[in-house]
């Protein structure tokens, strides 16, 4: 077992006698057992056993020298093991007379060091439900020890249910994180209480917004200005605070803090916090207005989304951030095509059923400029045939890869007839009447753009596809593809060396179509 010298007093008669000499205070890191330990007289002669009771009596002594020595005594026992936190815990009174002794400027770190042990441990649950905890805790976060005080408070709102409300609804509570955040000792574990108050309600998160210093002190510890740590848990707590799309007031707050978009643009560049910057970003590109051109227009903010893009845990908000921004800031369309892999990143996009839906409504919108555009997306490496698959998929994302081989197609008949299935996937769409917003329309559409392209062999290839002829006599029977497919069987029709061919083979479609 550790010793330790207790100014010239041995700890049993220290706490028997309370004497007169005074006692050295105990650093919460000396070492202990489990159950205490044998403390040394100055003669070096072991005597007494170091325990709850006596630490607590030691706290109680009205001595400030020795309660300070019984706080860090307790603080000791609290985190020394698990066994160590219950003695504490179940000590009768050892607990509210921690949560008084947080009053005391002299006690108020080794009680503050006490809780915190206390509460990374399972004795939390007792801890909670003791008169005065928060309020304690709340005042050691602005004064005395902060640093054990936000520790404290972040596993009591994470880990016990109940208690998120109980912080947010104490006086002072959020005015003392913004001290918090403000200083490198705490400024983690005060990032990490604050999103766990965001989450208990659009009271709470309003509240968050308003209170006088928040947003700048989250700035700041979003651009690191403590740790990567704080810096990862402030844009969690942003993402939390932003997560309710329409709570509108407190999301414009957010989006207009000085500082606050150039320092979550910052953020997704880091992988630690690219998710919850993606996501933040997201929720501000949903605001009426300006907000979305004022996203995109940060410096490195497209560039950002665009590599997001390939980050799992980031790919759905950015995506969708972007396509925010393409439609909220048409001008800024040119710039987000321009970004290099953006093409490619949205192709890959387009085969996942979450986001593909999305990434094709990007790249209609970004192919609906120039020819340019157009060209840059046909030929974008496999991107063509990502259309192709997506549009396999009797939903939305199949009609939206077809919007955007339908964007396309003025630039890139020849590539999409090469493209393997795509022609047998656009005959096999004619037939989806009724299906998200019409496909059968679209894919008809494609088709007639490619017939009248006038690119080398296009029309053979249309004509020989698996299934086109039979669509498109069966597209006749349908009034709102009836002329389309018509006009396709005369480009068929009028070419020299396909004419008999087509002619039969329309003739035996005919003869297998319903009357």
């Amino acid at each position: 077992k550790s010793s330790k010298k207790t100014g010239g007093v041995s700890f049993s008669n220290a706490v028997e006698g309370h004497l007169a000499a005074p006692a050295a205070a105990v650093t919460p890191g000396a070492a202990t057992s489990a159950s205490g330990s044998a403390s040394v007289s100055a003669s070096g002669a072991s005597v007494g056993t170091q325990s709850a009771a006596a630490a607590l009596a030691l706290l109680r002594s009205g001595n400030p020298h020795r309660a300070a020595q019984g706080a860090n005594e307790l603080a000791r026992l609290a985190a020394a093991s698990s066994s160590g936190a219950q003695q504490v815990a179940n000590e009768p009174g050892a607990l509210e007379a921690l949560v008084a002794a947080m009053g005391d400027p002299g006690t108020v770190a080794g009680a503050a060091a006490a809780l915190n042990g206390l509460c990374r441990s399972s004795a939390r649950l007792q801890v909670s439900k003791t008169r005065g905890i928060v309020p304690a805790l709340v005042s050691a976060l602005g004064a005395g020890a902060p640093a054990h005080a936000a520790q404290s408070l972040e596993a009591l709102s994470s880990k016990v249910d109940g208690m998120l409300l109980q912080v947010a609804d104490t006086p002072g509570a959020l005015q003392a994180l913004v001290g918090a955040l403000g200083r490198a000792d705490s400024a983690y574990h005060a990032t990490w209480v604050l999103g766990n108050i965001a989450a208990a309600g659009a009271d709470a998160r309003a509240r968050i917004a308003d209170a006088p210093g928040m947003l700048p002190a989250l700035v700041g510890a979003l651009r690191g200005a403590h740790s990567d740590d704080a810096a990862e848990s402030a844009a969690r707590a942003l993402r939390k605070l932003t997560a309710a799309h329409d709570e509108k007031a407190v999301i414009k707050k957010v989006a207009q803090a000085d500082g606050m978009l150039p320092a979550v643009v910052a953020a997704l560049g880091k992988p630690r916090s690219a998710a919850s910057a993606a996501a933040v970003l997201h929720s501000i590109s949903l605001l009426p207005g300006a907000p979305p051109c004022a996203v995109g227009e940060t410096a490195g903010a497209l560039r950002g989304l665009v590599a997001a893009l390939g980050t799992p845990d980031a790919a759905f908000d950015a995506v969708r951030a972007l396509e925010n921004i393409t439609r909220a800031a048409p001008r800024l369309q040119p710039q987000i095509a321009a970004v290099p892999g953006v093409l490619p990143a949205l192709a890959a996009l387009l085969a996942t059923p979450r986001d593909g839906v999305i990434a094709a409504a990007i790249l209609t919108r970004l192919g609906g400029g120039d020819d340019a555009h157009k060209r840059a997306i046909a030929s974008a490496h496999g991107l063509v045939a990502a259309a192709v698959a997506a549009m396999e998929t009797d939903d939305a994302r199949g009609r939206g890869a077809a919007m955007v081989l339908n964007t396309i197609v003025p630039v890139a008949s020849g590539r999409i007839a090469d493209t393997h299935g795509a022609l047998a996937a656009l005959a096999a769409a004619t037939w989806w009447v009724g299906k998200p917003k019409n496909t059968s329309n679209v894919a008809m559409a494609i088709i007639e753009k490619m017939a009248a392209s006038q690119e080398p062999g296009v029309v053979h290839k249309i004509a020989r596809a698996e299934g086109m002829l039979g669509a498109l006599v069966a597209a006749l029977g349908r009034a709102h593809t009836v002329a389309a497919a018509a006009r396709v069987l005369a480009v068929i029709a009028d070419d020299a060396d396909m004419a008999a061919a087509a002619a039969a083979a329309v003739a035996a479609a005919l003869r297998q179509a319903p009357a």
